[in-house]
Formats: C-alpha cells, sequence, structure tokens
C-alpha cells in the first residue's frame, strides 16, 4: 500500500505596501543625497581666451602686468582704428574706413608688434601702397600687442566697438597661418574668473593650422578661350600655326606644377578647351575669389604693327609697389631668353609699367576687378553689376599681368616655343621670390 504525505500549501504574509513603498523612497532619496554630497560637483571647462600656453588666472595676470607697467611711464596713450584688411599676404591696418581716393592717417606711420609670449618686438613702417604694410608671413604664431608710433608716444592700438578680423596666408607644405586682429575688453573675461580691460584693446593672433581643401594660394590665368558678345569664341591671338590661347595654357600648366612641387596650392582660370569669361556668371575673377587666392597671375600675349615693339612687361595696379613686376621682370631676363619691352613707368627698369589709370581707377580690368575693395572691384561701369560680389571684399588678391611677348615678332613667338620651359622656371622663380618662399 502507498502512502502519500498530502500537500499542505505554506501560508503567505500580506506585505503592507503603505509601510515598504516610502520606506524604499525613503532609502532612494537618501542614496542620493549621500552621492550628491560626496561626489564632486561637475564643472565645465573654462572656455575663456588664454595666451602663452598658460591658464585663464595667469593670462589675466599677465595683461594685468602689460597694462600696470604701460601705464607706470604714463598713462596708456591709445590711437583708435576703424578698419581692416588683407591685400595678398599684406594687412592693412587704417585709421578711417577705408577709402582708396584719400590717404590714410596711418600711412607713413610704423607699427610696432610685441608678441607677449616671446617678448620679441617688430617694426613696420606703413606706406600708401596696399603691399606696403604688414607682411603677415613672416610672423612667427605668437599673440602680438600692437602699437602706433603716433608723434613720440607708442599707442595702444584700440577700437571703438568689439571686433574680429580674420584672414589667412599661403599654405606651406600643408599648413598654412591664420591672422585675427581682435578688439575687445571682456577677451580674458570667465564666469568663475571675471576680467575686463578699460578699453578694447587690439591684439594680433597668428596661429600655424593644417591647410583645407578648399582655399588656394594662387590662381594662374592663361589668356584666350573667352566667349565673345557675338558668341564666336576667341583663342587670343593668332599668327600662323601659333595659338595664343595654347602657348600660354601650357606655360601656366607649367608654372603650375612647379608651384605645386613647392608646396603650394595653385588653381588655374580654366582648362585647356574650357571656355569661361573674366566676368559673368561663374567667371575667372568670381572662382578666383571663391577659392580665397592670395595672388593671381595672368598670362597674356599682344600684337602691334610696330617694328620696334618686341619683348615682355609686367603690368601692375597703380594701388602697390612696383615690387612683384620687377621682381618677376628680372627673373625672366635673367634666367630666360624673354627680352624686356621698351615701354617702362617712371624710373622703373624696362617692361615694367604701372597700368594706365583714370578717375582712381586702374584702367587694366584684371588689375582692378581682383583687389576687392581695395582697388575698386566691382564699381566701374559694366562690371559693377556683374562683380558686385567683390566690391565689399576685404581680403584682395595681388595681381599682376605678363604680357610674354608679341605675337607679331618672330624672335618672341620662337623664345615662347623652343624656350618654353626656361620661362616657365624663370616665372616661377619670380612667384616664390614674392610670396616668400626661398629657393
Amino acid at each position: 500500500m502507498d502512502f502519500r504525505a498530502k500537500y499542505v500549501p505554506k501560508s503567505r504574509k500580506k506585505v503592507n505596501y503603505k509601510i515598504v513603498v516610502p520606506f524604499v523612497i525613503l532609502v532612494m532619496i537618501g542614496g542620493i543625497l549621500v552621492y550628491t554630497t560626496l561626489m564632486p560637483k561637475y564643472k565645465e571647462p573654462e572656455t575663456a581666451f588664454t595666451i602663452c600656453n598658460t591658464t585663464i588666472s595667469e593670462t589675466q595676470a599677465i595683461i594685468t602686468k602689460k597694462i600696470d607697467e604701460a601705464n607706470k611711464e604714463n598713462k596708456e596713450a591709445t590711437i583708435g582704428y576703424q578698419d581692416v584688411g588683407m591685400f595678398g599676404q599684406t594687412l592693412g591696418i587704417y585709421k578711417e574706413p577705408y577709402n582708396r581716393t584719400v590717404r590714410d592717417a596711418f600711412s607713413s606711420k610704423t607699427v610696432f608688434l610685441k608678441n607677449i609670449c616671446t617678448e620679441e618686438e617688430r617694426a613696420y613702417l606703413m606706406g600708401a601702397e596696399l603691399d606696403a604694410k604688414i607682411p603677415v608671413e613672416g610672423l612667427t604664431p605668437g599673440f602680438y600687442e600692437i602699437r602706433v608710433l603716433d608723434g613720440l608716444t607708442k599707442a595702444r592700438l584700440v577700437s571703438n566697438e568689439v571686433r574680429e578680423d580674420a584672414f589667412s596666408t599661403i599654405s606651406i607644405d600643408g599648413y598654412r597661418k591664420n591672422i585675427k586682429l581682435i578688439s575687445n575688453k571682456d577677451l580674458f573675461n570667465s564666469k568663475e574668473h571675471p576680467f575686463s580691460m578699460d578699453e578694447n584693446y587690439s591684439f594680433l593672433v597668428v596661429d600655424s593650422v593644417e591647410s583645407n581643401d578648399q582655399d588656394y594660394d594662387i590662381v594662374l590665368d592663361p589668356s584666350g578661350m573667352i566667349k565673345e558678345f557675338n558668341g564666336n569664341i576667341s583663342k587670343g591671338i593668332i599668327n600662323g600655326d601659333f595659338v595664343e590661347a595654347d602657348a600660354m595654357y601650357d606655360i601656366a600648366d607649367g608654372v603650375k606644377k612647379q608651384l605645386e612641387a613647392r608646396g603650394l596650392k595653385v588653381k588655374l582660370t580654366r582648362t585647356k578647351d574650357e571656355v569661361i569669361n573674366y566676368h559673368g556668371k561663374n567667371n575667372r575673377i568670381q572662382n578666383a575669389y571663391d577659392a580665397n587666392a592670395k595672388y593671381f597671375v595672368s598670362f597674356t600675349m599682344v600684337h602691334s604693327l610696330q617694328p620696334l615693339d618686341y619683348g615682355s612687361t609686367a603690368i601692375y595696379s597703380n594701388y602697390v609697389t612696383n615690387r612683384f613686376a620687377t621682381i618677376m621682370m628680372k627673373n625672366l631676363t635673367e634666367t630666360s631668353p624673354l627680352r624686356a619691352s621698351r615701354y617702362v613707368s617712371g624710373q622703373n627698369m624696362d617692361g615694367v609699367i604701372k597700368t594706365s589709370f583714370k578717375d582712381e581707377y586702374d584702367m587694366n580690368a584684371i588689375l582692378r576687378e581682383t583687389g576687392g575693395i581695395f582697388t575698386g572691384a566691382g564699381s566701374k561701369g559694366e562690371f559693377a553689376k556683374e562683380n558686385a560680389f567683390a566690391t565689399n571684399s576685404k581680403t584682395g588678391m595681388q595681381a599682376l599681368v605678363l604680357e610674354l611677348g608679341y605675337t607679331s615678332d618672330p624672335q618672341d613667338i620662337k623664345t615662347i616655343r623652343e624656350d618654353k620651359d626656361k620661362i616657365i622656371e624663370a616665372t616661377t622663380k619670380g612667384i616664390l621670390a614674392e610670396v616668400g618662399i626661398k629657393e
């Protein structure tokens, strides 16, 4: 006979939720209070502006010391500015809003840049010409205070408004310099370390950064391949089997390759067979602005019925010095068989001339329209509408027009054909010398 135990279910006690739930909540609240009390509070990282690899407190101490030292000698003298811009790689600071028809009050004054981190000081005499001001490509990365020699006093540069203007130099081997002119009395202020200067003192910040893929340093412009008003495509001057458009493209492309081998970023205004105009939709000059180029060099040729017309000519703007044009002409005539033309401006060497000038405008459209506000781009005649994008641009390109010879002169054509490589090398050397790259 099998005996089976009878299953008796266990008795369960009833949970009193009115007591348990409040108890659990109380424990959780207590845990949170203990955690928040014992654990350190999260602090947002400081985002204030610092210099010389220091903390915000150390930065503020450096700036305070600089101001105190200046005030001990005499109450800090200041001088204001109202405009700034970059032409090529030259930084211009202007006492008044820029006006190309009026000589600015800072012209002929000396500007001192002192690197606060290294105590190194540099002096620059501000010329009236756009390329005779502050050549920023030679500045080492750092944080610079700016003073202007006003009479016998080194006055601190200030602005009556908060402003920050940013520019950049050319790229060399993948790196460029970013330039910022900052005027802000609260530049070094932070929530945890309140700090304010008594005026919007101006500082120049120079940083070395990696180049981006969008920006170019130099635009090279081979003439020809223009669509004329009647719809015809102009290849420039044609003399027998010599075609200007083809010859200028080959030289520009050769210079491009040599400059790129030296670490520069170079853009051509057209491909060999591309038709693209200088003005209007998607034009050569607008594309150069969009590329943020610093220099624009145009290659062209001319034709004449005068038998004494021969040789090459470097044409430059009335708003710049003759330096770039002279450097280029010396290289072309000394290191290639090209001859200088007999045309000259003032005391220049043969073949170096200013473009004609009328009503405060350069008459050469390429020189005028590539310089932004500084040369009156987008404000003359038919170009006022088509190039309006450049009218107020504070980043003008330094342009040079190279007339490499006369298609009417057999020797010039022979030189262009047979000594193309030497012309390419000479032109490359001229550009490298201008942009500050040693061979």
